[in-house]
């Protein structure tokens, strides 16, 4: 089975085709080694805010995602209802016995509609998520004439006070600002090489618009990556869904060209690491290297490397050979790391040693490297 792209200068994807440095994904100072008997830091399934330090009001509206027409409000402008909804949600805190925690807090932002009404909005944090605290709020805000919803992690919310008829677009306003910023920060953060809080951050974003699709991308990636990094391998199915739900029919903010083969070579690689002929790699595969121009060339010769391991799998000794040969001919004129070391023990290529053009192979590019 092929493992030649864990070898390769791999790089998450970041948000807006920003082009990541040919760096490791995942830091050796992501965290102190984990001692013996103690389970290993993993961003795609622990608590994302284990890895980051995440507040509401660092992703709270501001000027910069208000429509056209809409305003900010400075707080002698905002009126005595913005006082009021940080009141009751500071009353509501104590009857449920979670306004005692040194990280709970309350703040209210207020803008302007463009008709002049005026709309509220409180960010509150909680040191532990509270299902009490997030029922009583609701409750509340069903007399009230106030919206509550979580923002990225039941840790924190959201609670928008408007008349009824301009709530769900006040809410969509400030959610979405909330994933733009979520989204600067985790492409922020894999430019630097922080694979691990660009997956966190990832995950927060998730929390808010589950359909996300660079999102979803970022997590799969990285989901992937770490599983082929554990020994034995871990399980490639969170990275299947991922990769999966970043190039699904609907998804919000979907993948750019680029993006989408990077996704789809990659999700060629989970099917193709999990151990079977998969027609479904093979055409996710093909797919990606018929748009090898829109990505780098150490994603392109391994997806093409892929592919032939992919259709050696199958039987399709043709597209094998004819791939295999193509990809040796080029890192023989230009190294890719890996590919030399491996591809003549390479179990996926089982079926190609009995076929006379196995023995050709060997002979136009020589027995095995002698070990450095």
């Amino acid at each position: 089975m092929s493992q030649m792209h864990l070898r390769l200068p791999l790089a998450f994807v970041v948000l807006a085709s920003v082009a990541c440095p040919a760096a490791p994904s995942l830091r050796a100072d992501d965290g102190p080694a984990v001692p013996a008997g103690r389970e290993p830091r993993d961003p795609v399934t622990q608590d994302p805010e284990s890895f980051v330090d995440y507040s509401s009001l660092s992703i709270a509206l501001a000027e910069a995602g208000l429509p056209e027409g809409w305003t900010m409000l400075e707080p002698a402008a905002a009126g005595s209802d913005a006082k009021a909804l940080e009141e009751t949600v500071r009353a509501v805190a104590m009857l449920t016995a979670v306004a005692d925690s040194k990280e709970f807090h309350v703040e209210v932002r207020s803008v302007a509609a463009p008709d002049g009404t005026k709309v509220h909005y409180a960010y509150y944090d909680l040191g532990r998520p509270a299902k009490v605290f997030a029922t009583a709020l609701a409750t509340r805000g069903a007399t009230d004439g106030f919206t509550v919803r979580e923002i990225g992690t039941p840790r924190h919310g959201l609670v928008v006070f408007a008349p009824e008829a301009l709530r769900p677009r006040a809410v969509e306003i400030a959610t979405a600002f909330a994933v733009h910023l979520l989204a600067v920060a985790a492409s922020s953060a894999q430019a630097r090489g922080d694979g691990f809080r660009a997956i966190a951050l990832s995950r927060i974003a998730l929390g808010i618009d589950g359909s996300l699709a660079p999102a979803h991308l970022i997590v799969g990636l990285g989901a992937k990556q770490i599983a082929l990094l554990k020994n034995p391998k871990g399980d490639l199915g969170p990275a299947i869904e991922h990769l999966k739900a970043s190039l699904a029919k609907g998804a919000t903010k979907p993948l750019d060209a680029r993006d989408t083969i990077v996704a789809k070579g990659n999700l060629g690689q989970a099917y193709l690491n999990q151990g079977l002929p998969s027609p479904e790699a093979r055409d996710l595969l093909k797919e990606a290297v018929a748009g090898a121009a829109e990505i780098n060339r150490g994603w392109g010769v391994a997806f093409r490397y892929d592919l032939a391991c992919a259709h050696a799998r199958l039987k399709e000794l043709d597209e094998a050979f004819a791939l295999l040969s193509g990809v040796l001919a080029e890192i023989a004129k230009e190294p890719v790391e890996g590919i030399d070391e491996i591809w003549r023990k390479d179990v996926d290529f089982d079926h190609l040693r009995p076929d006379p053009r196995w023995k050709k192979l060997l002979e136009t590019y020589g027995a095995e490297p002698a070990a450095k």
